[in-house]
């Protein structure tokens, strides 16, 4: 049996009798002779049986964590860590649970006699020893993890040197309510600049529910990791975006807090040393991916305790009732609900959902063992008190990861932009849309289809904010061209559009555009579609 990792061809290995090959990607035309066992809908059904499961598991994690003392006053860092939120965006740990639960019944109706990991880390090779038992795991073309510690924390030096100078170079801000007499909005909304805002001032996923921009409460630096300027482009943001009215969280930074970031990027990778070990779920070893949580987890926390005093001076100094505020799921928001649930607790926590909501994804899963009213933040996760959802289905797994008080959204605001597209009745082009870490894959998967109907016109739309090198290594046929439009122009020429989570399948279906779901090898499909509307796969 072959485990075939990646997106680029290569070829398989001949054996003596019969060959069994699983593919994790979409390399496409791959020599040799096997039999594919790839079964998508088992692993789509896998990862929904295995769901609250794997939340649990993750969760009991949190205890090793007090034990080491990973805690600040009343709150648990591992509940606002990147391995708590179960980010499969960037961690393949629980695609790997899965996908090696799915080898294993394989493995049990096919008796292989000898299995091979082709372009694998060691990690994979761990984990398959697990489930393999008797049966002897080999590997070629071995591929490296990711980034190591020394990396890591190098990158942390650097967004803490980063923050030193913004913080030499600023205004001091006020202190309190008193110096800030023109800061009493009720509702203040929070939002990333520029990437989440428009040149006008408005945040593209609010709209016209925040109004402009004297509304919003922005942080140009965040984490360093959801965004990335340098120190002369935040002055220049800076002064872009308080022209416009916005107030700027970063200014409410100082040195303690800087000094508080530097204590925590050495303490939190002392504690947090082999966290990770021995860390196995239905008797799979899944130890090496856990691991790799740990140390960005390690990464986030120490910018998380250098950022977090901006975030409460802030508070301190504004009369408000209500802070509205999206990625309350993500460690980001759920720093922000400790803050404003320690230091404002009368202020009402209003999260809002930022981007399609589905079963199978993981960061919309908790265990119920990390949910309560009142939360103890050592044993709950910190959440908004409201939660504004874009339709039944995602209130439905709000409420079912046990968010309270999960209300419907009057107006999806991010979906403004359809009610203005007029569709041509002669439309002519398809269109594949990649998502933010699937660009690579979904279009070798599709280019087959392309290139079997040379007569049909195809576009292919990189996602605006990913990492698009991969561009450059893709050769596309004629009828196929890659286009950077915004998709309000392309929508009324598209007949059918190619995705595999991206959300723009969910909007070309509310404008009865066909779209056809991509399930790549080896990967759990995350698109709320799935859920709806099953049989367009």
């Amino acid at each position: 049996m072959i485990i075939y990792l990646g997106d680029n061809n290569s070829a398989i290995p001949d054996f003596h009798g019969r060959s069994f090959l699983y593919r994790i990607g979409t390399a496409g035309a791959l020599q040799g002779e096997f039999e594919e066992v790839n079964n998508a809908a088992r692993l789509n059904q896998l990862a929904l049986e295995l769901r609250d499961i794997y939340s649990d598991w993750i969760y009991s994690l949190n205890e090793r964590c007090l034990k080491r003392g990973l805690k600040l006053k009343d709150l648990s860092l591992f509940l606002i860590s990147d391995c708590s939120a179960k980010r499969t965006e960037i961690f393949p740990t629980y695609s790997v649970f899965c996908n090696l639960q799915l080898i294993r019944e394989i493995i049990e109706e096919r008796e292989p006699n000898q299995i091979l990991v082709v372009n694998g880390t060691l990690g994979w090779k761990r984990s398959l020893k697990s489930i393999a038992k008797k049966i002897p795991v080999g590997m070629k073309a071995r591929r490296r993890s990711g980034p190591g510690g020394f990396r890591r924390l190098a990158s942390d030096i650097r967004f803490l040197l980063q923050i030193g100078l913004v913080i030499f170079k600023k205004e001091p801000a006020p202190k309190s309510k008193e110096e800030n007499p023109d800061i009493g909005k009720k509702r203040l909304f929070f939002s990333i600049y520029p990437k989440m805002i428009d040149e006008s001032g408005c945040d593209r996923k609010y709209g016209a529910m925040a109004g402009g921009a004297d509304s919003l409460a922005v942080s140009i630096l965040t984490d360093g990791l959801h965004q990335h300027v340098t120190v002369k482009e935040f002055f220049e943001f800076r002064k872009r975006i308080t022209v416009k009215g916005a107030r700027v969280i970063d200014d409410y930074l100082n040195y303690r807090d800087l000094m508080k970031g530097v204590y925590w990027a050495c303490t939190l990778r002392l504690k947090m040393l082999r966290l990770g070990t021995a860390m196995e779920l239905h008797d799979i070893d899944l130890s090496s991916w856990v691991a790799e949580e740990i140390g960005q987890s390690a990464s986030r926390l120490a910018r998380f305790m250098a950022i977090k005093g901006g975030f409460e001076k802030f508070f301190d100094s504004v009369k408000m009732d209500e802070f509205v505020y999206y990625l309350h799921e993500y460690p980001l928001g759920r720093l922000i609900s400790w803050v404003l649930a320690a230091n404002q607790p009368d202020v009402t926590r209003t999260g809002f959902q930022h981007g399609p909501c589905a079963w199978r994804k993981m960061v919309y899963a908790l265990s119920s063992e990390e949910v309560a009213y009142p939360p103890n933040f050592l044993c709950h996760v910190p959440m908004p008190n409201k939660v504004l959802a874009e339709d039944l289905q995602s209130a439905r797994v709000y409420r079912y990861s046990g968010y309270t008080n999960v209300e419907l959204m009057e107006r999806i605001f991010r979906l403004d932009y359809l009610k203005d597209i007029v569709m041509q009745e002669d439309a002519d082009i398809s269109l594949v849309a990649a998502g933010l870490n699937d660009g690579l894959a979904i279009i070798q998967a599709v280019l087959p289809e392309i290139r079997n109907h040379p007569q049909f016109e195809y576009r292919f739309k990189p996602h605006p904010l990913a990492n698009n090198r991969y561009l450059d290594q893709i050769e596309l046929p004629k009828n196929c061209q890659i286009t950077h439009s915004p998709v309000y122009q392309l929508m009324p020429r598209v007949k059918m559009v190619y995705v595999s989570y991206s959300s723009v399948g969910y909007e070309a279906s509310l404008l009865g555009i066909s779209v056809c779901l991509i399930n790549i090898p080896g990967r759990i499909n995350e698109s709320p579609l799935m859920d709806t509307t099953p049989n367009q796969v």
